[in-house]
């Protein structure tokens, strides 16, 4: 699998080699990108190790800062001119096998000249660089990933999981055709909200009462359909006399003055026929009981418990002068951003002068990155039994005060 080697040198370009080392592993996968040399056995040849991680990689990435070519080792001697000087060792065989070589300029460094560099190196000047700034680190690290693409088997990382996508607008139809599709949707339209209209506006039907004829000036109201009817009042007009003779006037019929007064629930009442009349007695309307309104009943009280936090405990960090060069403990009110330590972290990216949580489990502690200190181990500052092994953190300049040689 070709893969990218990471090349820097940790007196020089640490923090910015690490930020690049995790935004190329969010990109691509942890698999594809190499960083240190790191892991070889005691008593194996560094060369050969070094030879052949680089050799399975397919693009190599020399982070060069201010000091690449001046870092001097315990002796004040050049590391450069060292002919087993780890980086010169990677770079060296990545332009002897024709591996891409990607200079990555940071700190506002300049292409080293041929002239400045050992014979094995003269090659690195004359390949294409990119450079990476702190004011624009995402756009100039996209158009490095850009860059990558070519030399790097391993797949693309996916992003995270998130709502669908949403489906594009169907196309909207053209010519006659529009308009002959609307009809039908617009008389549906209308269709629908005349029945609902009508629907609701439409009067409650109404009993009207039919007159009876009766043989002896008599009148009776007979609904179409069987209702109650309420009891008539005492103010009523008299029927003419049950014992008047039939034959003095004949029968006729005549409206009742008024309709017949629906009651809300009463009992029904049969009107009386005289004795005379024929007629079938009509049945009873029947009485329906109004239903008690429904009660919700109370809902059980439950005892309220109070909701658990899940915000971690914020223990105060180490306060010692001996970690003067690293920062100092920060107040929780000044924290710029948060970072959650996972078992499987091992290094953070800050940038100087920030002031950040790290969240360790069910506790964190804040701290103020205003030493001077380009990396140290988080451990070191963080407050006893939080965080108890190694946990590189990376300190890029801060873009405010920028180093001076």
């Amino acid at each position: 699998m070709r893969a990218i080697f990471i090349s820097y040198r940790r007196e020089d370009t640490e923090g910015h080699a690490g930020r690049l080392f995790e935004d190329l592993c969010d990109r691509f996968g942890k698999e594809a990108v190499f960083m240190d040399v790191a892991g070889i056995e005691p008593g194996r040849d560094f060369r050969r190790a070094i030879e052949q991680q680089v050799a399975s990689c397919g693009v190599l990435l020399a982070v060069i800062g201010k000091d690449w070519l001046t870092v001097t080792d315990a002796q004040g001697r050049c590391r450069l001119d060292d002919p087993y000087d780890f980086v010169r060792l990677e770079t060296a065989n990545a332009l002897k096998r024709d591996i891409p070589v990607i200079p990555v300029l940071v700190h506002q460094s300049v292409m080293p000249q041929a002239e400045q560099l050992p014979d094995d190196l003269k090659d690195l000047a004359f390949r294409n660089s990119v450079e990476l700034t702190h004011a624009r680190w995402s756009s100039d690290v996209q158009l490095l990933i850009k860059a990558l693409l070519p030399y790097v088997d391993a797949a693309p990382v996916a992003p995270p999981a998130g709502p669908g996508p949403v489906p594009p607008p169907a196309p909207a139809t053209t010519g006659q055709g529009a308009h002959w599709a609307l009809v039908p949707l617009t008389a549906l339209v209308l269709g629908g909200g005349g029945y609902i209209a009508w629907n609701r506006l439409k009067p409650a039907p109404v009993a009207t009462p039919v007159a009876t004829p009766v043989a002896d000036d008599k009148v009776v109201a007979a609904a179409s359909t069987p209702v109650s009817i309420a009891p008539p009042k005492a103010s009523t007009a008299s029927a003419p006399a049950a014992d008047a003779p039939a034959a003095s006037s004949p029968a006729k019929t005549r409206p009742v003055d008024k309709p017949a007064t629906v009651a809300a629930r009463p009992p029904a009442v049969a009107p009386t026929l005289p004795a005379s009349v024929s007629a079938p007695a009509p049945k009873p309307a029947p009485v329906l009981a109004a239903a008690p309104a429904a009660t919700p009943a109370p809902a059980p009280a439950t005892a309220a418990s109070p909701a658990p936090s899940s915000l971690p405990e914020v223990v105060a960090g180490r306060s010692d002068p001996s970690l003067e060069l690293l920062g100092s403990p920060g107040a929780l009110s000044m924290v710029t951003r948060t970072i959650a330590i996972k078992p499987d972290t091992s290094f953070v990216n800050v940038t100087g002068g920030e002031v950040i949580r790290f969240d360790v489990g069910n506790k964190s502690f804040v701290w103020n990155f205003n030493g001077q200190r380009s990396s140290f181990n988080l451990a070191q500052v963080a407050p006893p039994s939080v965080l108890d092994r190694k946990v590189t953190a990376y300190v890029a300049p801060n873009p405010m005060y920028p180093r001076r040689n």
